[in-house]
Order: C-alpha cells, then sequence, then structure tokens
C-alpha cells in the first residue's frame, strides 16, 4: 500500500508512506491540506494498525484503490445488443484482437 500513493475517501487523502521498517499513515483534509489524523508504526505493527477501527475503513479504501484495475486510455466499447448473435460475435471478433470496433455497426 506504500508504493501505491495517495487516495482521496470522503474529502480525506488517505496514504501510508515510509522507508525501511518505520511508517506513517495518515489522512489529510483534501481542501485544506491539514492532517486530521497521523500515526507511526513498525512494519511489523500493520496488523495492530488493520485492527483498529479508526483506522481500518481508511486502509481498507487504500487497499481496494491499489487492487482495483483501472481502464485507462481504454477504447470505449459500442452499445450492442446481447441477443444479436451478428452483433456479439463481431463484438467478440473485436475483443480477440481480429476486428476494429469501428467494425461493429449498430442498428
Amino acid at each position: 500500500m506504500r508504493q501505491h500513493g495517495e487516495v482521496v475517501i470522503n474529502n480525506r487523502l488517505a496514504r501510508v508512506e515510509g522507508t525501511a521498517a518505520w511508517k506513517t499513515f495518515y489522512l489529510k483534509d483534501v481542501k485544506t491540506s491539514e492532517v486530521v489524523f497521523k500515526r507511526n508504526f513498525y512494519k511489523e505493527q500493520f496488523n495492530e494498525l488493520w485492527l483498529d477501527p479508526e483506522c481500518l475503513p481508511w486502509l481498507e479504501g487504500i487497499l481496494e484503490d491499489a487492487m482495483v484495475r483501472k481502464l485507462e486510455g481504454a477504447v470505449p466499447m459500442p452499445d450492442i445488443d446481447p441477443a444479436s448473435y451478428v452483433e456479439v460475435q463481431a463484438l467478440a471478433d473485436v475483443l480477440s484482437g481480429g476486428a476494429d470496433p469501428g467494425d461493429i455497426e449498430e442498428e
């Protein structure tokens, strides 16, 4: 999570940072940049931080953001009729790399 960087959750910037064994978990107000929560800990004590109900929602938010794959720069897929064999087959061709997304004609 330290390498993931900052995550904005409910107008708070959540971050885990630090090098070697010493880490810092903090929350900053997005608008004012004021640190509203800060906890220093050793890497080996992360499980204690994870079990702290005050920290858990923020840490889960960082973990979720780190684990969810984001499709940046992806080509938008056309709106197709799933009941149309021709449209579904054309989409399958596009996804397998055999056709260009512009080749799908919408009815």
